[in-house]
Order: C-alpha cells, then structure tokens, then sequence
C-alpha cells in the first residue's frame, strides 16, 4: 500500500470532516512512517483494506461509474489473459503519462517537516528516489520487467500495471519510497496479519512475477479459495461487518479474489474512491483503475496473436507487418502465436502446419518462403492474410486457409499482414481469394509427416491428430489431458510411450498408435516418457516438452527421459513433440529450466510381467513384482515364463534352468524349465538380450529348501543351487536401468 500517498491525499483534503476527526491519527502516522510494522497495523486498523484505498491523489472519483461493478464478474478470463495488449514501449509511454516524478524531494512535503527531501532525510531515506518510468532492477526497467512477466505468464500487462496502482500507487506517486518497491504488487502481506510482510517475496521483480504467476495458476483451472460458483465472500476482514454470497461466474474473478479475498460493500461503492464503514476497497479501486485507464474490464477481446518471419536479420516483426519491404529480403520460415495453424510452402512444398509459436519452414538453410496458409482455430474468427513477393510488391487479401502468394513465379515472400475479424464482419480488403495467389504449373509434393499424435482432451475429447512441431492439448483453458496416442509414418520402427496416470502412477507402456486406456475415467496425466526403437533410432532423436498446471512449459526431455510431474497433482495440458537428425541442434526452451517435477524414485522405463509352474497348482497368475512360486509350502518350482517390454523395444529375457536328473537346459527367451514331469528347478540364470543389455540389468534372487531367500544376483549369475538335490520354491526378478 502506497501510505505515503494515503497520506498525502489526506493533508490536501483537511478540511473534509473525516480528516478533521483523524488528526490524533495522522499524527501517529507522521511519527511512526518509519515503522512500517506499526504504520500497516494502524492502516488496517482504521479500515484501508486490500490495497491503497480512501483516495488517490490527481484522480477524478467521478470519472467512472462504479455502478457497473458486479461482484461475480469483476474482469473476463480473456481480458485478464490478454498479454499482447501493450509493447514495452507502450507501457513506457504509458507510465512516463503517469506521474510528473520528484525524485530530489524539491516540491513541498505534504507530511509536513519542509520539503520532501527534508521530510525523508529525516525519516532516514536517501536520495534521489525512482519512479515508475525511471525505475530499475537488475538493469532493467520496469516496464521491461512488467511486459516480460506479462508474456512469460500470458498475462494482461494492464492488469499488473493497475495491481501495482491499488496496491502501492507506484504508477502515480512522484515520491515513492524504497517500503513501496519491495512489496510493490502487495504479494505476501496478507490482510489477516496486517504489518507483516513476508521476505521471501520482496523485491519488485519478485512482486510481479509472483502476482502474475498466481493469476495464471487459477487461470490454468489451479487451486483457488474462491472457485467458479456459489462462494460467501465477506465485505471486510472484521467477520462482524458480514459479507454474501457470490456466484463468481468465471476464473479471472476468482484469481482476483484469492489475491485480495473481499468485496466492496454498498457504501464502499458509492464512496468513489473514498473510505465507507466496514469497507474493503482493493477490488473496488482495480475495477475502477482498469476501467478509467484501459476501458471495459468485460470488454471482448480479439484472439491473442503475433507472428514473424526468418530472415537474414533474423526474426522480423512489427505491430502491423512482419518481414520487410523495399529491401530484398527474402524470408526462409514463419512462427506465429494464438488461435492459428499455420504452413509455409517453399522449394520442397509444403511443410508441415504448425501452431503455438512453432517454426513452419526453414532455419538453417537457403530456401525461400513462396506461398503461405493459415487457418483459424477458433471459429467464431475469421483470419485474413497478405504477402509482399519479390518483384511482385502486394498481393491480394487471402482468408482461413487459403493460399496466398506466388507458385513457381522465382518470387519469395519479403513480407505478410494478417488480421483477424470477428467471423461475420465484412473486410473492406477482401475480394474472394483470387487475387491473393499468382501460380503456374503444379506444387510440388508435400513431404510426408514422419510423427503424428493425438491427445485425448477433458471437455473435447480426441482431438484430430497433428505432426511433429505443433501443439496437442491446450494452452490458456486449464483443461487435462487425459490420454495419448503416438505414431510414426514413413519411418522404420516403433514410438514407445508411458504415463504416469493420476491415481494409477505409471501405467504399462503403448506402442504405435497405442492409447493408455484412460478415456473416460476423467483423471489427469502428470507425466510422460517417450522413446524410439529400432531402425529409426540411428537416425533421429525424440525430443517432447510438457506444459503443466502452474508451471508452463517445462524443458525439453529426450529418449525416454521424463517430461511432466509426480507427486504434485498437476495435469498435464499441451504436449508437444520434435524428431530431431542425429547430430542436428536440440530444441531450445526459453520457458522452465527443468523437464521434470517432483518424486522420480518410481520411475520405470520397463514392464516386467513372469509367473511360475507350481507343484500341486500348475501355472500360477502373471505378477508385475514380487515373489512368483510358494514359501513355507515346500512345493518346487517347475517351470518360468517371462515378459519384458521397454520403451526402448520389445524385450528377451534368456533363461536357463539346472533340473532335477537333467541338469543345465539349453537357454532360450522368455521360458525355462519343465512342466508335466514333476521334476524340480534347482537352480536358474537369467540375462537380457544385447540390445537392452547396455541399458538394463537383470536381478533375481531365489528361495531354495532348507535355505530359505538368498542374495540378489544379476546379469547370468547363478541363483539356487547345483549338486545338492534342494528345489527352488520361490523366485523374485527385477529390472533396473544402469
């Protein structure tokens, strides 16, 4: 809270009535402004609750209608999601609009003491002081700081902009003081223990992250005290003062009431920004901020979008354009965010469609970009597009897929505009698509998608099967992924995939195509390991990313490393996955450093199944760990049967048996012993077959007559005896990783 500027605001209004009845107060606040502990106490005392309250200094309190406040619907989802509202640049601006900053103290002090600089001198604080526009952390801005954690969390910028405001009055005050900057957006000060800050999250980097990170996390459908529904929401921390219910209609007005946990009471709304009896005014006064300073907190918001081409200068974009014109820069790959997929086509033909930001096209070659498509995702938009073409200049408006450029004309695109319209409404600049495509002869054919996945999404179900570089699952909606199905086309061997399933842990391992059957049970996956086997594996690496609940992106994984969490409760809700060339660059994550959350110690890459040939009982039920035979019994094992699958491939388990009046058996995969001649298995080894041999070991260990268990032995070591005439009653195996 900005108590400087309560204070301020309160001596410039003195003559009010209220202020009259306060000066016993305003004089305990002058003599404890060094103390924040006892000047927060006092505050939350006298009734300023949930962020700077009772009046802000330069603002019109009747510039908005506070009328249109409703308590269930404080700020749509897509409003509150909107990160690409402002650039840098134009919170700068914005902030630089702001606030007139003193930063030496020249102007008089509205506390009293002289002038600001005498007034802080003698409260111990040192000059100059920052403001908004000027402020640094880390070398960098804050405006930098906010657009940054803006996108890194997918959240409006406006929103912490005005967080900031009702919280510390950061954006308007001329004179801050440091108290302000380190508990900037008001995380960690809970009302319930007013004065007590907690210092895990100062500093004013740490604010904002923090704040736009628990904004996300209820936004991704993550904890919240106040879910969508009916919820009892009280007018003040002062249970006494009451409260009612509230049907909070969507997740961006619960985030905010997880953040600052009241509503405003009636009088609190028809004070303005002023104070009221049992009042609570953070809600109210980010209402009112948002509104007067950006426009309608429920206002419709066009699809989040943004894109870019590769040149020789690198990515190039701009708010209107991206590439370049007049310059003959040819482009060689496109990436765009939002509701699109999007494909380019170049010398090779089409390359595969891609979403999410990924990269349709080239990177690292000399290929042109001739022609693009790029279709809606959301229906209820229409998506317009144009190019620039070497030689050519603009080209006509296409729309939703169609194909705009020039086909075998030695024009590359330079430069393309996209818009998009709600679906419905006329643009002034299309006339049918036809004028968009300059074309002769035939395309090229279009590569063959080496990859394809699906996902099995809760609220839509199996979404249609994408290739490799595009997104499966959502981003944005907080919705589980449930289940997976994996592929490869055109590719000499096998995909291999195993989750690990919310209430079942890592379930068995699917293959091609395979799904985990887990539809309909509605539980979330946490957690997924992939690898490749066979011929494939000599020429491509897998490479998959996950996106959690309250997490983001996480790392890249690889060949059978995990991607995701255990232990945490967290769905899984986008995936993605890249074949990557032996020897070719690993995908680079600019997101979470680490690929994997939480508890690894039961992670397996393998599914181990066996039974035994028991005397008096025959073959006994396939067990996935644990003992197979009898102890205490004295009946002899006769016979083993195994089963191994990896994600690294279907398995061999070699088995060899020393039997009674026969001795060593010949070793053969997955089986040994006898069945049917009541002889006993005295002894066994067991090896891997050479393929997983480098990646495995095998441990098993036996219970054997008049000895009971032994110790674990591995890799074709002998466990039981020869030579003493004793059975082996019990056997119990395992597969490790090395």
């Amino acid at each position: 809270m900005s108590f400087y500027e309560i204070i301020r605001v309160r001596m410039k209004r003195k003559r009010d009535s209220f202020m009259k009845k306060q000066h016993k107060n305003l004089r305990f606040i002058l003599k404890n402004l060094h103390s924040p502990r006892k000047l927060l106490t006092f505050v939350a005392m006298c009734g300023i609750i949930g962020g700077v309250s009772l009046f802000f200094g330069g603002e019109n309190t009747s510039a908005f209608d506070l009328n249109s406040f409703r308590a269930g619907n404080i700020m749509s989802d897509a409003v509150m999601s909107d990160h690409n509202s402002m650039t840098q640049a134009e919170i700068q601006r914005f902030l630089e609009s702001k606030v007139t900053c003193d930063p030496w103290g020249q102007k008089w002090s509205e506390l009293g003491g002289g002038t600001r600089a005498q007034f802080a001198a003698s409260h111990g604080v040192s000059l100059p002081l920052s403001c908004m526009p000027d402020f640094t952390e880390n070398g960098k801005l804050a405006s930098q700081i906010i657009w940054e954690t803006a996108q890194e969390f997918r959240i409006n910028p406006q929103v912490i902009i005005v967080t900031l405001q009702k919280e510390q009055a950061l954006i308007t005050d001329e004179w801050p003081f440091p108290v302000q900057w380190r508990t900037a957006m008001g995380f960690g000060c809970p009302d319930s223990t007013p004065g007590v800050c907690n210092d895990r999250w100062w500093g004013f980097t740490n604010q904002v992250r923090s704040g736009a990170r628990l904004f996300r996390e209820v936004l991704d459908g993550g904890w919240t005290n106040y879910p969508v529904g009916n919820n009892f929401v009280l007018f003040n921390p002062d249970p006494g003062c009451g409260g009612s219910i509230v049907n909070i209609e969507n997740l961006a007005t619960s985030s905010l009431y997880r953040y600052t946990p009241y509503q405003p009471n009636a009088a609190a709304l028809a004070a303005g920004l002023g104070s009221a009896p049992c009042g609570a005014y953070g809600n109210r006064n980010f209402f009112y901020f948002f509104n007067v300073w950006f426009g309608s907190t429920r206002r419709e918001v066009m699809p989040n979008f943004s894109y870019s081409l590769l040149n020789v200068d690198g990515w190039s974009t701009t708010r209107t354009m991206a590439g370049t014109t007049g310059q003959g820069k040819r482009t060689s790959a496109l990436k765009m965010t939002g509701a699109v997929e999007y494909g380019v086509y170049d010398q090779n033909g089409w390359r595969p469609f891609s979403n999410y930001g990924m990269v349709s096209g080239s990177v690292d070659s000399d290929s042109s970009i001739e022609m693009i498509a790029i279709k809606p995702t959301d229906n209820s938009y229409d998506i317009y597009y144009r190019t620039h073409n070497s030689g050519i200049g603009w080209l006509g408006w296409a729309r939703n897929g169609e194909k705009a450029g020039t086909l075998n004309q030695n024009s590359a695109i330079e430069a393309i505009e996209v818009q998009v319209v709600k679906r419905g409404t006329q643009f002034s600049g299309y006339t049918g698509g036809g004028d968009a495509l300059r074309a002769s002869g035939s395309e090229v054919s279009a590569p063959v998608a080496q990859l394809s996945y699906s996902a099995h999404v809760q609220n839509i179900g199996w979404q249609r099967s994408v290739g490799e570089n595009m997104v499966a699952g959502t981003v944005g909606r907080g919705w589980r992924i449930e289940d997976m199905r994996l592929s490869l086309v055109g590719l000499d061997g096998s995909i291999n995939y195993r989750a690990h399933i919310q209430g079942s842990g890592w379930v068995n391992i699917a293959s091609d195509g395979e799904s985990f059957n887990n539809v309909g049970r509605g539980l979330r996956m946490e957690a997924i390991m992939v690898a490749l086997s066979g011929e494939v594996t000599e020429q491509y690496d897998i490479y998959y990313r996950t996106h959690i609940q309250g997490y983001g992106w996480l790392n890249w994984a690889k060949n059978g490393e995990v991607s995701g969490s255990a232990g945490q409760g967290r769905q899984i809700e986008a995936i993605e996955f890249r074949l990557v060339e032996k020897g070719d660059n690993a995908p680079v994550s600019t997101h979470h450093p680490q690929s994997f959350m939480g508890d690894s110690s039961s992670i397996k890459t393998s599914d181990l199944s066996y039974r035994a040939h028991v005397q008096n009982i025959g073959w006994q039920n396939w067990v996935r760990s644990g003992i197979m035979g009898t102890s205490g019994r004295g009946l002899r094992v006769e016979s083993l049967n195994f089963s191994l699958k990896t994600l690294f491939g279907e398995a061999a388990i070699f088995c060899t048996a020393h039997i009674q009046s026969i001795g060593w058996d010949t070793e053969v995969a997955d089986k040994c012993g006898t069945s049917g001649l009541g002889l006993r298995m005295e002894a066994i080894r067991l090896s891997l077959n050479d393929t997983l041999s480098d990646k495995y070991d095998i441990y098993y260990r036996a219970h054997v007559q008049n000895i009971g268990w032994q110790s674990w032995v591995k890799n074709g070591e002998e466990a039981g005896t020869t030579g003493k005439g004793l059975r082996v009653e019990a056997i119990e195996v395992d597969i490790r990783s090395k």
